[in-house]
């Protein structure tokens, strides 16, 4: 996914929020993700100084968990009913 910048970020949802950005992925299952998420040394210094760059998401604040908004924590089932599971946020 990129917009007229070659990439994601110049994608504009919400005129009103300036800082929010787009991002897509697909990942074969939660437990790919998280490999991905905690595993992969660019994203964990990414992740590192997450809090420097990102608010808190609206929906999970506005509505808690859900299938729309959640932890890896706490996954919800995918729409084909395959159960998720929780997932450790460490690598091994």
């Amino acid at each position: 996914m990129i917009g007229d910048g070659s990439d994601a970020t110049d994608l504009v949802l919400d005129e009103s929020d300036p800082q929010l950005l787009v991002n897509m992925s697909l990942w074969r299952d939660v437990d790919a993700l998280a490999a991905f998420v905690y595993c992969q040394s660019d994203h964990l210094s990414f992740m590192g100084r997450r809090k420097e760059r990102f608010e808190r998401i609206a929906l999970l604040k506005v509505r808690g968990l859900s299938a729309e908004a959640f932890t890896f924590r706490q996954p919800f089932a995918a729409p084909d009913r395959m159960p998720a599971h929780p997932v450790r946020d460490e690598c091994g």
